[in-house]
């Protein structure tokens, strides 16, 4: 998996200006029995960051994708709103 998130990484535009709407901006959360925010969306600016911050190692148990896409998509629309 970590393989796929530094392609995936190493393929978006990362390293510009932030506040330009072309740059990518990337977060991330695992999800087993419970959600762990590893990163939010506007914490890791630079491509060297964010490589060194998606080496997690799994974790084992479940996937509840369900939950955890209900779980990130509440989470947005909380911190969008403030």
């Amino acid at each position: 998996m970590t393989r796929f998130l530094e392609l995936l990484v190493n393929s978006l535009n990362v390293d510009e200006n932030y506040n330009d709407p072309t740059v990518s901006r990337i977060g991330m959360l695992t999800y087993s029995y419970s959600a762990t925010i590893h990163f939010w969306l506007n914490t890791n600016r630079k491509r060297t960051e964010i490589l060194q911050a998606i080496n997690v190692h799994y974790r084992g148990g479940t996937t509840n994708t369900s939950a955890a896409i209900r779980y990130s998509s509440c989470l947005c629309c909380f911190l969008s709103a403030k």
